[in-house]
């Protein structure tokens, strides 16, 4: 008999699991009581999760009539979300499918409280790796790229801990430290960034979109060749050139792109196009950082022009120039930090007795006056953040460089790199 009796224990639990869980009748009754609001709340979820799944669909496609259609859907998903966190606030699924419509409204503001309202009331419910995920996007919009890439970093972490399927750990993976090395590159971390893309893509070889992010990083630490190997692999996996505008795809800032075409039609041998691109980025992004690089860019497309021919044999002489060629003068002012290279490689040595294995690469930004006085002498980008002393050595050096003699006509900004490597 005692088989047949566990058989029948058995029987019972199943029996009232369906009621304990929301379904029949009675169960509304229980369940209303025990939590209240949570009828109206489940009713409200799935008229909002039908609602997104039918405009995932619609925003796919290319007639613009059907994209508005995804548009007015989505605003039924959000109303209906809206409705749910109403009707049980202390219910994180509300507030996670909430964000994500926000977050596709690009409301990144209100969409980053209502994620962080789901990480409140519950840390490690089933959305938390979407919750760090979207928060590293989020955070990636508002220019916090640091935060980001805390929030990349957890999102790893959770998916190593078991979320998703086995393929979904691979693929996301490949995603999350692809979008951490993009916020790492944007705050000039680019050796990070560099090995973030490099994971990426060994996660996933066909992640093309970290073979662009690993192209345009490498080209910025003016690893000039290993860049143009990295855009050939992106270039190779996307032939319809379609990538870095596709569905989901966002550049902080947006002008971004650009310098991402540039690169792409150097290695498809258009010159005319990637002239074209990073003139684009200049215009869309003159202080960008990186600006300094896709002029380098735009000065070698143009040195198959006779007057960039010319440019090129003018003498760096500090003195007997002609003040009103921006490129004579800049000739010159290279001229003379050079002839001080003996005061910057002696502060080089000093650090080298402590480590003689030590290099890396600085570039500087300083203002030439038309006094030929050097102003706003500032650190760009800097491998050797560990030595600072060699850093403010350096910065002096350039400080107290005279260029009086070749001052220019008009006040000249410039951007000087620096290597430093052991023999």
């Amino acid at each position: 008999m005692k088989p047949l009796i566990r058989r029948c224990r058995w029987a019972l639990v199943l029996a009232v699991l369906p009621f304990l869980m929301g379904a029949g009748g009675d169960s509304d009754f229980w369940g209303e009581l025990a939590r209240p609001g949570h009828k109206e709340f489940a009713r409200q979820v799935a008229l909002g999760l039908k609602a997104y799944r039918r405009a995932d669909y619609l925003r796919k496609s290319r007639v613009p009539t059907v994209r508005q259609q995804a548009v007015e859907k989505l605003r039924e998903a959000q109303r209906a979300f809206d409705a749910a966190c109403k009707a049980s606030p202390e219910n994180p699924t509300g507030h996670y499918y909430r964000g994500k419509v926000l977050l596709d409204f690009n409301e990144t503001k209100k969409a980053l409280a209502a994620l962080l309202q789901v990480r409140r009331l519950n840390p490690l419910s089933q959305h938390a790796y979407d919750v760090a995920f979207n928060l590293g996007i989020i955070y990636s919009k508002l220019g916090k790229f640091a935060a980001a890439v805390d929030e990349y970093d957890r999102a790893a972490r959770l998916l190593r801990k078991g979320a998703g399927t086995r393929y979904q750990r691979i693929s996301f993976l490949s995603t999350i430290q692809s979008n951490a090395a993009e916020s790492l590159m944007a705050i000039g971390r680019l050796d990070e960034a560099i090995q973030r893309y490099r994971e990426a893509t060994k996660t996933v070889s066909n992640n093309t979109l970290a073979w662009y992010g690993l192209a345009v990083a490498l080209d910025r630490d003016e690893q000039a060749s290993k860049a143009l190997e990295a855009m050939h692999q992106a270039v190779r996996r996307d032939t319809r050139d379609k990538v870095l505008r596709g569905f989901g795809v966002f550049f902080i800032p947006r002008g971004d792109i650009y310098y991402y075409d540039g690169l792409a039609a150097l290695v498809r041998n258009k010159p005319a196009a990637a002239k074209t691109a990073f003139k684009r980025f200049l215009v869309e992004l003159p202080k960008s950082k990186w600006a300094y690089r896709a002029k380098q860019h735009l000065r070698a497309l143009g040195a198959h022009h006779p007057t960039a021919r010319r440019r090129r044999r003018l003498a760096p002489t500090p003195s007997g120039i002609n003040r009103r060629s921006p490129a004579q003068v800049r000739s010159a002012i290279r001229y003379r930090i050079q002839s001080g290279a003996a005061k910057i490689r002696a502060c080089y040595q000093k650090e080298l007795r402590k480590d003689r294995r030590l290099s890396g690469t600085m570039r500087v930004s300083f203002v030439v006056t038309k006094a030929g006085q050097v102003r706003n002498v500032k650190l760009v980008h800097s491998t050797l953040e560990s030595r600072p002393r060699l850093v403010a050595c350096v910065l002096r050096v350039i400080r107290s460089t005279s260029l009086k003699r070749s001052k220019p006509s008009r006040t000249i900004t410039m951007t000087y790199p620096f290597e430093f490597k052991p023999y």
